[in-house]
């Protein structure tokens, strides 16, 4: 998840693309833009889960 965070908040890199492919998203850069821009509403705190963390991304993503 810290790959992950870090992706998020570049707005680009590996583990994104890779989540952007698991969700079937078809444009990348509109996908990772989004989740740049809410990374606070993404990873609430130190603490958040990994599920949690999937559930809040799949909530932005609608």
């Amino acid at each position: 998840m810290d790959s992950l965070a870090t992706d998020i908040a570049m707005g680009k890199g590996e583990k994104l693309d890779t989540l952007a492919a698991l969700l079937d998203i078809q444009n990348k850069s509109v996908f990772a833009a989004t989740l740049q821009q809410n990374f606070s509403a993404i990873y609430t705190d130190d603490q958040v889960s990994s599920a949690q963390v999937i559930d809040n991304i799949l909530t932005i993503i609608g």
